[in-house]
């Protein structure tokens, strides 16, 4: 990315009896933008001499982004995380990256049948995701249908939002909430212990 803007925030407070609060320290506001998808970022970076990194603390402002890690196994945050990268680049690409990792999540429920349809189907009578979100799979599975092939149409980046949404209704309902309260649970069990 290449830094557009960036602003230094005065760290030379002084204490009346320790001189300055922040010795030997920066802290930058940086506006970027990505050479890739030409959209900004823009973002805080402390360094001080005490911190062992060269690129000091780098907290990213803005955009905001969700990350779903709580309870989702490797291959699955691993296809969650190619798909994210790929988002602002291609809504096409986003939406087939998708219904790869609806798959993933098929074959990591053990889900039946020759078809992902078949198999969300299964997933659905099976009780691992409620029918409502069997409606949200198939149509996660239809739009990467429209990314995969020509024909079918065109997806734009006003689809993407969309598709991320849904995406985490379902790893939030199968791998999340589960997590969650299996964590909820032992802490309860911990203080039922004291």
């Amino acid at each position: 990315m290449d830094i557009v803007a960036r602003w230094k925030k005065d760290l030379t407070d002084h204490d009346e009896t320790n001189g300055p609060l922040y010795p030997q320290a920066e802290h930058w506001y940086e506006t970027l933008i990505c050479m890739t998808c030409d959209k900004p970022t823009f973002r805080s970076v402390f360094r001080h001499d005490e911190l062992d990194s060269d690129r000091g603390v780098v907290v990213v402002l803005y955009p905001q982004t969700e990350i779903m890690s709580s309870g989702l196994p490797e291959t699955i945050f691993k296809a969650y995380e190619a798909a994210r990268k790929v988002k602002n680049i291609d809504a096409n690409a986003f939406a087939v990256l998708i219904g790869r990792l609806l798959e993933l999540v098929c074959v990591d429920q053990k889900a039946e049948g020759k078809t992902l349809f078949q198999k969300l189907n299964d997933l659905s009578d099976k009780g691992i995701i409620p029918e409502k979100l069997s409606k949200v799979a198939q149509g996660l599975r239809e739009h990467r249908n429209i990314g995969a092939h020509a024909e079918l149409g065109e997806l734009t980046e006003e689809d993407v939002p969309l598709l991320e949404k849904l995406t985490h209704a379902i790893l939030e309902y199968v791998y999340t909430a589960p997590a969650l309260a299996k964590r909820a649970e032992k802490q309860l069990a911990k203080l039922k212990v004291k």
